[in-house]
C-alpha cells in the first residue's frame, strides 16, 4: 500500500498534513468549534468503552500518580496530545462526513485511556483485597475482566450486529447472476 505516495520529503509533508483533504482543517480556530469537536470526542470515547468502563479512569490516574509520577506525567501528556492536540490540529467542521474521516485519529488517545482503565481496575482490586481476606479476591481479576468484556459487548452488540443484513450477499449474488456463463469478472477494491 502506497497511501499518499510519499516518495520525497514534500510529498511526505503533504501526506502528514493531510492536504489531500482540502476542506478539512481549514477553518479558523474558535472556542465554540473546539467545544463541539471536544463534545464529539467525548461521545465517541463513551461509545468506544461504554460509560461503565470509563468509571475506572479516575482510579487509574490516582493509582499511577501514587505508583510512578514519571509514567503518570508521560501518559497524561500523551493523552492530551493525542486527544486535545489532535482535535486542535485537525480543526474540522462537525459534520457526519468529517466525524467519520477523523475518528481514526483518536485511536492513539484510546490506547492511552486503556492504560488508565487498566490501572483503575488494578486499584479496584487492591481496594477490595485490603477490605477482605476472602479467597474470592484471588479470582476477582478474572471476574472483573469478564464483567468488563460482557458490558462492552452488550453495549456495542446491537450497533454492530449485521447478521440479518443481506445487502452485500445479495449484491454479489446479483452481479454473478448477471454475467454470461464462462465469463471472467474482474473486481476492484
Amino acid at each position: 500500500m502506497n497511501w499518499g505516495n510519499p516518495y520525497n520529503f514534500d510529498k511526505m509533508i503533504f501526506h502528514i498534513l493531510r492536504k489531500q483533504y482540502n476542506d478539512i482543517g481549514r477553518l479558523a480556530h474558535s472556542f465554540p468549534l473546539f467545544y463541539n469537536q471536544l463534545y464529539e470526542y467525548v461521545k465517541f470515547s463513551i461509545f468506544q468503552f461504554s460509560p461503565y468502563i470509563l468509571f475506572f479512569i479516575p482510579l487509574g490516574l490516582y493509582n499511577l500518580w501514587r505508583k510512578d509520577k514519571i509514567v503518570f506525567f508521560t501518559l497524561v501528556v500523551a493523552y492530551i496530545s493525542t486527544s486535545i492536540g489532535v482535535i486542535y490540529t485537525l480543526n474540522y467542521e462537525v459534520t457526519s462526513r468529517n466525524l467519520y474521516v477523523n475518528n481514526v485519529f483518536y485511536i492513539p488517545s484510546f490506547i492511552v485511556l486503556l492504560f488508565f482503565i487498566i490501572e483503575g481496575v488494578i486499584k479496584t482490586i487492591d481496594i477490595l483485597k485490603s477490605k477482605t481476606n476472602n479467597k474470592l479476591v484471588i479470582v476477582l481479576p478474572v471476574i472483573v475482566c469478564i464483567l468488563l468484556f460482557v458490558l462492552t459487548f452488550h453495549t456495542n452488540f446491537r450497533k454492530n450486529n449485521f447478521s440479518k443484513h443481506y445487502f452485500a450477499y445479495d449484491y454479489g449474488l446479483n452481479i454473478l447472476k448477471s454475467i454470461d456463463k464462462n465469463s471472467i469478472f474482474f473486481t476492484e477494491g
